[in-house]
């Protein structure tokens, strides 16, 4: 999901000196993959059992729009086991992605604060990395109910041809 504002005005805190910018939170973008298998277990089809993996996270910068603002960016890799049942109308579902990889990466403001620090620095043994902090969950659980409007109705449509004689 692409978001080409910068920041949404909402500050974090007070900027530090040489990070203007950095102290209003960002709009960042988003990304999320899903793929596995899914199969019924039961003679109507109504209940289906899914396995999947999962990509997702927040990138250090954005494809489109400004990098300065504050983000959390990293990403999680998951296993999503799943259970659906149809009856009727009705849908119901459960996925519970459990997050066996969770990294934190870097972030415009992490890099832009090490640069400024590591410029006063003469030393490159004593360059500092700076990587900010994240908390990622274990596991989620996504519940879901669907309705179906229109089961097996086919829209028609008819149309009249009439010419006008002059």
């Amino acid at each position: 999901m692409f978001n080409p504002k910068e920041s949404n005005g909402s500050f974090k805190s007070a900027p530090k000196a040489g990070l203007a910018g950095y102290n209003i939170y960002a709009c960042p973008d988003q990304y999320f993959a899903r793929a596995g298998f899914m199969g019924s277990v039961d003679k109507k089809n109504n209940l289906t059992l899914s396995l999947a993996g999962r990509f997702e996270g927040i990138p250090a910068y954005d494809a489109f729009g400004g990098q300065v603002a504050y983000r959390r960016p990293g990403y999680v890799v998951a296993i999503e086991s799943g259970i659906s049942y149809h009856i009727g109308k009705h849908g119901f579902t459960l996925y519970v992605p459990y997050n066996f990889i969770k990294n934190r990466i870097q972030s415009a403001a992490d890099i832009a604060d090490q640069n400024l620090q590591n410029s006063v620095i003469t030393d490159p043994t004593k360059y500092v990395h700076v990587q900010g902090d994240a908390a990622f969950a274990d596991y989620s659980i996504n519940l879901g109910y669907t309705y179906r409007f229109n089961t097996h109705k086919k829209m028609e449509m008819h149309f009249s041809n009439t010419v006008k004689a002059n």
